[in-house]
């Protein structure tokens, strides 16, 4: 990641628990040694969540649109990150 401007991550859910070694995890602490920010993508957001910012990661972003069951989550998957993904990078891009 030497020489990167963004380091981008994700798992299906982050919450209290990804700082205890998933990946994301990792990927942030070593940008985090580079001083290049994370952006995370996750199927959702759970409880404790906002322990991640503590490890590195700069920003956390779910890509379910709203309430849906894992059925449609999973089918809509590709689509949802990419609409997500789209956003982020406009703002990124005008940064």
């Amino acid at each position: 990641i030497k020489g990167a401007d963004l380091v981008i991550t994700g798992e299906g859910k982050i919450d209290g628990q990804t700082v205890s070694g998933k990946t994301p995890a990792g990927v942030a602490k070593r940008a985090r040694s580079e001083n290049i920010p994370v952006i995370a993508f996750a199927g959702s957001l759970g409880e404790d969540c906002e322990l991640v910012y503590d490890i590195g990661i700069s920003a956390l972003f779910s890509i379910v649109p709203g309430i849906s069951s894992l059925e449609n989550a999973l089918a809509d998957g590709s689509s949802n990150l990419t609409r997500c993904a789209r956003n982020v990078a406009a703002v990124w891009s005008h940064a």
